[in-house]
């Protein structure tokens, strides 16, 4: 038998794992709902209810595994950086960070946490914020 090789069907297979409990199959099914969303043309779709969707559910699985995938954490970490969801969607792994009064300061904890973990462009992202200061994010934020 011939496997399809797709993405809608790479997608069908990280679905399961996720569902399984499987921590990098929950990552790559979330990677893969961005991706979709990050693909849509035009403006338009990009306010889409399709394009939040897609947004809302792969935040849902980078958040399961944010704690142990420095992918997750780092890609989290961008989509609170420019908006694309809300920081109260947070997980309850991450329930220290909603004190934290904006999106720009719960990127910069979690490009940290990934950073912790050996994500490299997550160093560098956050190497960037800190130079740049802007939104309550001081020179001192990593003590």
């Amino acid at each position: 038998r011939k496997i399809s090789m797709d993405k809608a069907t790479a997608a069908s297979y990280f679905r399961l794992a996720a569902e399984s409990g499987h921590s990098y199959g929950r990552w790559l099914l979330g990677r893969s709902l961005y991706e979709k969303a990050v693909l849509m043309t035009g403006v338009e779709s990009k306010q889409s209810d399709e394009f939040h969707k897609l947004v809302e559910e792969a935040a849902y699985w980078f958040n399961l595994v944010a704690d142990e995938v420095p992918e997750a954490a780092h890609q989290l970490a961008v989509m609170l950086e420019y908006d694309l969801i809300a920081g109260e969607s947070l997980s309850l792994a991450f329930k220290s960070m909603q004190s934290l009064p904006n999106n720009f300061l719960k990127a910069a904890k979690l490009y940290e946490i990934a950073s912790q973990m050996g994500h490299v462009e997550s160093t560098y992202n956050l190497g960037l914020m800190l130079v740049h200061g802007r939104d309550g994010l001081s020179k001192d934020y990593l003590k």
